[in-house]
């Protein structure tokens, strides 16, 4: 590989260092203040989103369903986070470079991720460990 010019470097660490400088002014914010002033950069803040829940119809094959009979499958299968799962392992394996030591990562934060049973976090019992363990 060719190494980048030094003013792209440049470029990416004055990003850095702004992005952290407003990283420590937002912490001496209150948390309604820091609310509103990321509104200014992105107006779509500050409105709430429709709860989903993950847990409650853990059912594979819904036959009364009128859409699809395999449709909880699918809303889960194609959900945001399925994607944010693939990108992480993906990121992981790129850093990391050890396939012993990757899997005790992704099996220890599925286990951690269970047993904290934080209500964002109450996945399908199958969809966690399909995602992380069998999928790669």
């Amino acid at each position: 590989l060719i190494r980048p010019h030094p003013a792209i470097w440049r470029l990416v660490h004055g990003m850095a260092v702004v992005y952290l400088v407003a990283l420590t002014f937002l912490l001496f914010q209150t948390r309604d203040d820091a609310r509103q002033f990321m509104k200014y950069l992105h107006p779509d803040l500050g409105v709430e989103l429709p709860e989903r829940s993950y847990g409650t119809d853990c059912r594979i094959y819904v036959p009364d369903h009128p859409k699809s009979r395999f449709n909880n499958v699918y809303d889960i299968l194609f959900d945001e986070f399925v994607i944010a799962h693939i990108l992480g392992w993906w990121g992981k394996a790129i850093m990391i470079r050890n396939q012993p030591l990757l899997w005790v990562l992704s099996i220890g934060f599925e286990l951690m991720e269970h047993c904290s049973r934080h209500i964002d976090l109450q996945l399908v019992w199958y969809l966690g460990w399909y995602e992380d363990c069998e999928i790669f």
